[in-house]
């Protein structure tokens, strides 16, 4: 029984051998459509945002509030639609979390979470093989997860608001760019946040 088993395996065995020296020998490459002209990217930097009392509910004191600054942003799919303009998806966080500490003298820390995911078209200008400028506008979805003490301290946030940004961008070679760039999301008074 065995034998007829290995017997019977070997054509299949056979088969798929000769597909993968076929597919070897073709050096082309072929992308799905959606990645023919696809890129992602990450950004290193820092959000400058005004955490503050004002975020807090009635009836809380706060004695500091400790706002990082080291944000990263993420382009996960960005596609080239032509020369001079591109879509992306973005995801942008700071590394640590802004920490609102000692609340009515509880002596504990208590994080606030923000995240900001981006829908935007990116024109660029060229100026030169190696320099271009760039601006985006689109849509952002703004995601504030605040804490409570039985009820909520800092209440959670969600919505969706402008995107604004503009870069410069130096072309290392075809595949690489280094940008220094600046992104603009308003603040919300309703939600308070900054």
């Amino acid at each position: 029984m065995r034998t007829s088993a290995i017997k019977a395996g070997i054509p299949g065995l056979i088969f798929i051998l000769s597909l993968l020296s076929a597919t070897a020998q073709d050096e082309r490459m072929q992308y799905p459509p959606g990645l023919k002209n696809a890129y992602f990217g990450v950004n290193i930097g820092s959000i400058n945002y005004s955490f503050s009392p004002r975020q807090l509910e009635q009836g809380y004191t706060v004695q500091s509030v400790y706002i990082p600054h080291a944000a990263v942003r993420i382009t996960l799919y960005g596609c080239r639609i032509n020369n001079y303009l591109s879509g992306r998806v973005t995801y942008m966080r700071p590394v640590k979390w802004v920490q609102y500490r000692n609340i009515n003298g509880d002596l504990q820390n208590h994080s606030v979470w923000m995240n900001i995911a981006g829908l935007t078209f990116n024109g660029e200008l060229p100026l030169s093989k190696k320099f271009s400028l760039s601006a985006e506008a689109g849509l952002a979805i703004i995601t504030r997860n605040g804490f409570e003490n039985d009820i909520p301290v800092v209440k959670n946030a969600n919505y969706g608001t402008g995107l604004f940004g503009a870069a410069v961008q130096y072309h290392v070679g075809k595949k690489w760019d280094l940008q220094v760039s600046a992104v603009l999301s308003p603040a919300n008074k309703k939600a308070e946040q900054p």
